[in-house]
């Protein structure tokens, strides 16, 4: 009788079989999971945007305007012992101000606090261990332009104080961007620097490459700081050589209709120390008011910037610095295209952006989150503004009130070009 047992187990053909079905099943599965997440991702984001258009709107509530972009007059009220401390503050961005609107209202006294003792202090430099030193956005060797870095400030028992400005706020960040989180926690007494928190959401300018900062005397021209959107600049902004003034509108003024306006649209931010992709940086270029928006991309070669552009600027890179790339676009180039900027004034174009597949979230000034295509018609991108209409020349296009030059995405832009243009 022949006892012989068979043992039972795999081929190595069955096996390699099996492996073959598990790669296929992965490789056909993984596309989804990674489609899923992004689609979480989108509309996490998209409720991001939601809540700050609401912030928004109660703000319009609360004060009977909208908040400026730059300049807002919650903060030129502050005293100071120069124009450019005067400046430094009135820097910051439409978010300072919207913070009791967005759930942060500790946050906003603990800058309310910041800014009386940088005033009281008069912003002295610090010299010493215990020197009491306030960092401001704008601030000469602070700016988040230069190094994206803040100081720590020292009280007089050698603690080190954070400042408000480098705390990351979750609902000012896109999940889908995965360096918009980054951040250097403070974890040494005695000074050092951290990173200011970063921002995926910037407020819209218009279609204007219009002058971002503060213009301490009379322009030579008018055109100095004129926006066509509802991110205006707002307190003793100066458009004229006689006038001086507040430029600060309520829905009123938006006469293309709030849902066809842009209020708070996306970008990304800043990769890496070396990153020149167009989407999270800006080409250090001063393009100038009356340059078209193709000047800017003939600056790239694909998605990043050529030879030709030395320095890169991070956009989104500080959400309580209301200068340029940090915290404002314009809607000159379409979504996901290169931005120019000058160094220290700001004009050019900065441009919208995400890491979503195909275009950018915006929130209108109706409070609806509506995704725009990268594709969307940018119009005559080799014209300035208002290029062959009638009220516009090469030497003053920012004055130009009438329709604009860039399309359904620079009509979307301005609050009053009488073209209600909607996607």
């Amino acid at each position: 009788m022949n006892n012989t047992r068979k043992t039972k187990g795999f081929t190595l053909i069955e096996l390699l079989v099996v492996i073959a079905i598990i790669g296929v099943l992965v490789a056909l599965l993984l596309p989804a999971i990674q489609a899923a997440r992004e689609a979480a991702n989108r509309a996490q984001c998209s409720n991001n945007l939601k809540q700050i258009g609401l912030a928004l709107h109660n703000f319009h509530s609360t004060h009977q305007r909208c908040p400026a972009g730059i300049r807002d007059p919650f903060w030129t009220s502050y005293a100071a012992t120069s124009v450019e401390d005067i400046e430094n503050i009135a820097n910051q961005s439409f978010f300072t101000v919207l913070l009791p609107f967005l759930e942060q209202e500790s946050l906003y006294d603990d800058l309310r606090s910041w800014l009386d003792n940088a005033v009281s202090k008069s912003f002295a430099a610090p010299s010493t261990a215990n020197s009491k030193y306030y960092a401001v956005p704008g601030k000469a060797g602070v700016n988040p332009n230069n190094g994206e870095y803040i100081t720590h400030v020292v009280d007089a028992s050698g603690v080190a104080l954070r400042s408000p400005y480098s705390y990351p706020l979750p609902g000012l960040l896109c999940p889908s961007d995965s360096r918009s989180s980054y951040h250097d926690s403070l974890t040494q007494a005695g000074g050092g620097t951290v990173p200011p928190g970063r921002t995926n959401y910037l407020g819209c300018r218009g279609d204007a490459g219009a002058y971002s900062g503060y213009q301490q005397n009379p322009p030579a021209t008018n055109w100095n700081g004129r926006v066509r959107g509802v991110m205006t600049n707002g307190q003793d902004f100066k458009y004229s050589a006689t006038a001086t003034g507040t430029f600060l509108i309520d829905f009123s003024a938006i006469t293309d209709g709030l849902s066809n306006t842009i209020y708070v649209s996306e970008t990304a931010t800043k990769q890496s120390d070396g990153d020149r992709n167009i989407r999270s940086t800006a080409a250090e270029r001063s393009l100038g008011y009356n340059k078209p928006p193709s000047d800017c991309t003939a600056l790239t070669t694909g998605m990043i910037y050529s030879t030709a552009v030395s320095n890169c600027f991070p956009k989104g890179s500080a959400w309580g610095y209301g200068i340029a790339a940090r915290a404002l676009f314009q809607t000159a180039l379409p979504p996901n295209g290169p931005s120019c900027v000058g160094h220290t004034d700001g004009n050019g174009y900065v441009t919208a952006s995400s890491q979503h597949p195909g275009g950018v979230n915006a929130v209108f000034c109706d409070g609806a989150v509506r995704f725009v295509a990268s594709d969307v018609n940018p119009g005559n991108q080799s014209g300035y503004l208002g290029q062959g209409q009638p009220g516009a020349n090469a030497t003053n296009p920012v004055m130009f009130t009438g329709p604009s030059t860039f399309g359904v995405w620079g009509a979307m832009g301005s609050i009053a070009g009488g073209e209600p243009e909607s996607l």
